[in-house]
C-alpha cells in the first residue's frame, strides 16, 4: 500500500524544475527497477492518490506492471472516494498480501 502526494525522487544529482520547487532529473528512473521486481514477484501494487502531482508516476508503475505480464496488478483509488471504496480497496489489499505471501488463505 503506497499512499502519496508527491512523485518519486529519484537520486544521481540531476534537476529538473517543477511547480514546487526542484527536484531530481527523471525521479522515476530509480523506481522502476523496483517497481518491475515488485511484478515479477507477482505483487500487487495498491496506490492511494492524494493530489495530481502523481499522476505521470502512477502512469509510469502502471506501464511497468502491464508489461512484465506476470499477472500482477497495479490499483488506483482517489483518497477522495466514498469510506465504502476506502475500505473496500484496503480490504481487498490486505486479503490478496495475505494470499499471495501463501502463509494464510483468506475466506
Amino acid at each position: 500500500m503506497h499512499i502519496g502526494d508527491a512523485p518519486a525522487q529519484g537520486a544521481g544529482g540531476k534537476f529538473w524544475q517543477t511547480e514546487r520547487g526542484t527536484l531530481p532529473q527523471d525521479p522515476y528512473e530509480d523506481c522502476e527497477v523496483l517497481v518491475r521486481q515488485l511484478a515479477k514477484h507477482q505483487v500487487d501494487y495498491y496506490f492511494i492518490r492524494i493530489k495530481n502531482e502523481t499522476d505521470k508516476m502512477t502512469t509510469l508503475f502502471k506501464q511497468y506492471y502491464e508489461s512484465e505480464k506476470t499477472g500482477a496488478n497495479f490499483h488506483l483509488l482517489e483518497l477522495s472516494s466514498n469510506p465504502e471504496e476506502f475500505k473496500k480497496f484496503l480490504d481487498e489489499s490486505v486479503k490478496n498480501s495475505m494470499k499471495n505471501s501463501g502463509l494464510f488463505t483468506p475466506p
